[in-house]
């Protein structure tokens, strides 16, 4: 069985989720930084009358991130904590279909990626000539704040 996915990519790292959870693509949206914020957010920016958070996950994955003014931004439907949010991406490429099969549930070893895993990441896939890291299903922006914090922690 094959499931559709958003594929992004942050810094050379290659992301995807199941599309289902992808409220909206938004492509050059300005975003407003928020004083004293934590700084894994990187901003809030409004989606018809409603205030979007943006993480930073290449903070997080602490790899360089985009600076545009403008960037890119995946924003997520969050049933399970009942807050929408956005990510900001160097690039949206595409909407691929990952077949079951190509899944492995083995996270590399990556240390970057060793705290955000456990709580973000779900698995892996091999791509034809790309590794991609396949985010949770009912990703919340508490989870991601979470492995932001447990990462900087752990450095």
């Amino acid at each position: 069985m094959s499931t559709k996915h958003l594929l992004f990519r942050i810094e050379s790292r290659y992301f995807a989720i199941k599309l289902i959870f992808v409220k909206e693509v938004i492509l050059h949206r300005e975003i407003e930084a928020i004083p004293k914020s934590s700084p894994d957010i990187k901003g809030i920016f409004n989606l018809r009358g409603q205030v979007i958070p943006v993480i930073d996950f290449s903070r997080i994955l602490r790899v360089p991130g985009p600076e545009a003014k403008k960037p890119n931004m995946v924003v997520l439907e969050s049933e399970a904590s009942s807050k929408d949010f956005g990510f900001q991406v160097d690039e949206v490429i595409e909407v691929i279909r990952i077949e079951e099969d190509q899944l492995n549930h083995q996270i590399d070893s990556d240390k970057n990626l060793a705290h955000f895993t456990y709580a973000v990441l779900a698995d892996h896939a091999q791509h034809p000539d790309k590794i991609i890291y396949v985010l949770k299903d009912e990703l919340s922006i508490g989870e991601v704040e979470t492995a932001a914090s447990e990462l900087e922690q752990a450095s």
